[in-house]
């Protein structure tokens, strides 16, 4: 069984292919430009013909250079066209690296979630305004339940515990709960595991390990 293949209809496809790729336009833009505004050298007398310019007139026009005509590209876009792409080209780029900036887990672990462009927070909305630090407790405590058992922990930090969570305690940093893994199902490693800790002003803390 024989196929034929319909060029109308292939050479087409990949013109818009070709059309999605910001270099192809740029080197499209490029030669066009060059071939109406460059020199060139008349082959029977020798001489140098200098180009008419390009001009805004050519912005929309497909140019008619020796090549064109010789592999009868009529498919070819014009400058103006591929200037456009171009822009669309970048601006989509431009979109997609800071999404994946912002999924594709780096170092220090995994990123956003593949929705965080839909979440509230990401524009700067919040669902509920936290106007004391015992909401900010509250709320915390709620979001994140604590994993410990008050049987089987000393009673000193038991009492750091009490302490960072009490909202009676201004101190100006308050770490609650804090958790941070690496890794997910079997191979996930825990390497903090609800840490409490409350910094008074002209303290500092250092972690080590």
């Amino acid at each position: 069984m024989y196929y034929s293949v319909n060029f109308c209809v292939i050479v087409p496809i990949f013109s818009i292919l070709f059309s999605s790729l910001a270099f192809f336009n740029f080197g499209r833009i490029y030669f066009d430009i060059s071939s109406i505004s460059g020199s060139s050298v008349n082959i029977i007398t020798g001489a140098i013909v200098k180009g008419k310019g390009f001009g805004m007139d050519d912005l929309f026009k497909v140019p008619e250079t020796y090549i064109s005509y010789v592999l009868n590209l009529i498919y070819l876009n014009s400058p103006g066209t591929c200037l456009i792409y171009m822009l669309i080209d970048i601006a989509a780029y431009i979109l997609l690296t800071l999404y994946f900036d912002n999924v594709i887990p780096n170092e220090f672990g995994s990123c956003q979630p593949f929705y965080y462009f839909l979440l509230p927070s990401y524009w700067g909305f919040s669902k509920k305004k936290i106007n004391s630090q015992e909401e900010w407790i509250k709320e915390t405590m709620n979001k994140y339940p604590a994993t410990y058992d008050k049987n089987k922990i000393d009673s000193d930090v038991l009492d750091r515990i009490n302490y960072t969570c009490d909202s009676s305690n201004n101190d100006p940093i308050k770490v609650i709960n804090l958790k941070k893994s690496y890794g997910s199902g079997k191979n996930e490693k825990v390497v903090v595991n609800g840490s409490y800790f409350s910094l008074s002003k002209d303290k500092v803390m250092v972690f080590l390990g």
